[in-house]
């Protein structure tokens, strides 16, 4: 799931990706937000996954919340900042099945700044 927003604030745009990974019942396993600015040029995205939760358990299975699990932002100098090498898409959830030979959608963050450059140029 890719949800984009253009006038709703980022705030509603990740409760959104809370309820398609919460109300999907499991069918939606990775939802990515980008977020695009003009003034200055920049992009914003994260992606979101379900992830156990660090709270108490009252039973034995752990309960899974929503949570960014990768958080990228490219400036107007195409600086990708971020604390991941790379966005990685799991092949299962491209696919929507399992193969542990397969490999994952993976951009580099030099490849996120290419995109970012194709984008502002558009932009302009």
């Amino acid at each position: 799931m890719i949800e984009v927003g253009y006038s709703e604030a980022l705030d509603f745009i990740r409760l959104d990706a809370g309820w398609w990974l919460i109300d999907s019942a499991g069918k939606i396993r990775f939802v990515m937000i980008v977020q695009l600015m003009t003034d200055p040029f920049a992009i914003h995205i994260e992606c979101w996954a379900m992830v156990a939760s660090d709270g108490p358990q009252k039973i034995q299975v752990p309960t899974q919340i929503p949570a960014c699990v990768q958080l990228f932002d490219i400036d107007t100098e195409r600086t990708v900042a971020s604390a991941s090498p790379e966005l990685r898409i799991p092949y299962c959830c491209i696919f929507d099945e399992p193969d542990e030979n397969a490999p994952d959608a993976v951009f580099t963050n030099a490849e996120l700044s290419s995109f970012a450059l194709k984008m502002f140029k558009q932009l302009q």
